[in-house]
């Protein structure tokens, strides 16, 4: 090495407050979901936000490495929620395990004539738009 290298590395110093910081902000959460990837925490995570509750995604960026890291479920992406809305957060992913059932019956298409699943309000072949009053043909 040379000297310069050596005041360059003694000059160079970590900035403890931000780590501090994030640990502190990190503990005074809960893990709510594990997920199997980044796309399923995303999803989880937007309905958590529709409900008004703040979330976080830890570990998304891993996915490049799995395979390279064993797979556990601290490796893999991971949804987490503060302390006080844990209970909310339980009924929203309870409803984003078990969504609803879609009500009505299928439609046909005027258009195309293609059966079209009752919570659809537009084909998915040509488009056209479910018409008003229309519920099963």
């Amino acid at each position: 090495m040379t000297r310069m290298d050596t005041n360059a590395n003694e000059s160079f110093s970590f900035a403890p407050v931000r780590v501090i910081r994030r640990h502190s902000i990190i503990r005074a959460m809960k893990r709510v979901y594990s997920a199997r990837d980044e796309a399923d925490a995303e999803m989880v995570k937007n309905a958590l936000t529709d409900a008004g509750i703040q979330s976080v995604v830890q570990g998304g960026a891993l996915g490049a490495v799995l395979g390279a890291i064993p797979v556990t479920e601290e490796t893999l992406p991971s949804v987490w929620v503060r302390d006080e809305d844990l209970v909310a957060a339980g009924k929203v992913l309870d409803e984003f395990r078990h969504p609803p059932k879609p009500t009505g019956q299928p439609w046909k298409c005027p258009e195309c004539g293609e059966m079209i699943d009752p919570q659809f309000t537009a084909c998915w072949n040509c488009g056209e738009a479910k018409p008003d009053g229309m519920e099963s043909q």
